[in-house]
C-alpha cells in the first residue's frame, strides 16, 4: 500500500485552504505540520471536507510543536524514541505493517554552522539507522525541518541522511 506524506512548517502561516488542496489533489494520506498552532481545529475541519481524518497523534520535539493528522486507522501509535532533534514514531496500520516516522530538527545557520548541521546529521542518521534495525523495520520516514539545501554535505553523504531524488514529490 502506498502512503502519502505531506510535511509543512505552518509557523505563523494560517494555509488551511492550501494544505486542504494539495491533500485533495494528491491523496495524501499523513500530514506533518511542524509549528502547528490551531487551537480551534481549523485544518483539521477543513481536512475533514475532502476525506475523514483524524488527528492522530501531537508530539513536541525540540520545543516545536508538531501535530500529525491521518485518514488511515492505526493500530497502534508508539513514541520509540526522542532526542533533543528527532523523534521517532512506530505506527502500526490496521493490516500490521509497521512502519516508522522520524521527525528531525536541525538548528538552522543562525543558531549554528554547516559544520554543526553536518555533525548533527550524521548522529541523527546513525540513531534512526540503529532504531530501524532494531526493530527490524524495513519501512521509515524521515521528514522535518533539516534547514539545509539538498546538495549539502549533510544531506548527500553516505552516514548523513543519503538523499537521493525521488520520482514524485508533493
Amino acid at each position: 500500500m502506498d502512503i502519502n506524506y505531506l510535511f509543512w512548517n505552518t509557523y505563523r502561516k494560517g494555509l488551511f485552504s492550501e494544505i486542504g488542496e494539495i491533500v485533495k489533489q494528491n491523496s495524501v494520506n499523513v500530514v506533518i505540520l511542524c509549528e502547528h498552532d490551531d487551537p480551534n481545529c481549523i485544518l483539521l475541519n477543513s481536512l475533514n471536507q475532502i476525506k475523514p481524518f483524524n488527528e492522530i497523534i501531537e508530539v513536541i520535539p525540540v520545543g516545536k510543536k508538531i501535530r500529525i493528522f491521518s485518514d488511515l486507522s492505526f493500530l497502534s501509535v508508539i513514541d520509540i524514541q526522542d532526542g533533543w532533534n528527532f523523534r521517532i514514531i512506530k505506527m502500526e496500520l490496521n493490516d500490521h505493517n509497521i512502519l516508522l516516522l522520524g521527525l528531525v530538527y536541525i538548528q538552522s545557520k543562525r543558531e549554528g554552522d554547516e559544520d554543526t548541521q553536518f555533525i548533527d546529521s550524521t548522529e541523527i542518521s546513525d540513531e534512526m539507522s540503529r532504531t530501524q534495525d532494531n526493530l527490524a523495520c524495513q519501512k521509515m520516514v524521515i521528514c522535518g525541518d533539516f534547514n539545509m539545501n539538498p546538495f549539502e554535505k549533510g544531506m548527500m553523504i553516505k552516514n548523513g541522511f543519503n538523499v537521493s531524488a525521488q520520482y514524485s514529490a508533493v
